[in-house]
């Protein structure tokens, strides 16, 4: 069944829809690909490769499931606005809520304050998509692992296409 992938939320979920409507959600987690059909909230998990990073096989999973009957298409839930969070949660929702992320949130957050960032939303970990603010206002995904600089490399000065805001100044690394 055809299907479209559309625009992230603040969650970094990516509402897939069919002809008749809205049939779940996909999102990245660890480096696989959740399906999560609308209405029921199951989630099923689609391993991903490099060539294949498995938002299409998820988002497919779900339209196939549509198209035999087995998801009932329905409108899409209200996207929240970023602009109306007066202060996004320390974490995602996904992560575990201990001392050890607490600590990892508070050092990411303020390490990327210092670099003109702003979180949209809670801290994912590592290796998960984090929806951030620039400093030119714009919202977009990075990953906290990019944002501090890779393999012991400084984080690039190119913040994403379009930005009028490069850095001018180049913060102290991570512990």
């Amino acid at each position: 069944m055809k299907h479209r992938i559309g625009e992230p939320n603040t969650e970094c979920r990516y509402p897939v829809h069919v002809a008749a409507g809205f049939i779940g959600e996909v999102f990245r987690w660890h480096g696989d690909w959740f399906a999560v059909e609308a209405g029921t909230g199951e989630e099923t998990r689609h391993k991903g490769s490099r060539k294949d990073p498995g938002k299409e096989k998820a988002a497919a999973y779900l339209a196939t499931r549509a198209g035999s009957g087995l998801i009932t298409p329905t409108a899409a839930p209200p996207v929240k606005d970023p602009q109306a969070l007066a202060e996004p949660p320390l974490l995602h929702p996904r992560m575990k809520d201990n001392d050890e992320a607490r600590d990892a949130a508070r050092a990411a957050i303020a390490f990327i304050g210092a670099r003109g960032w702003t979180p949209i939303s809670g801290y994912p970990g590592s290796d998960n998509p984090w929806l951030v603010r620039c400093r030119c206002g714009t919202d977009v995904m990075r990953y906290w692992s990019h944002l501090r600089g890779r393999n012991g490399a400084e984080p690039s000065a190119h913040r994403h296409d379009g930005c009028t805001a490069r850095d001018q100044a180049t913060a102290p690394k991570t512990p």
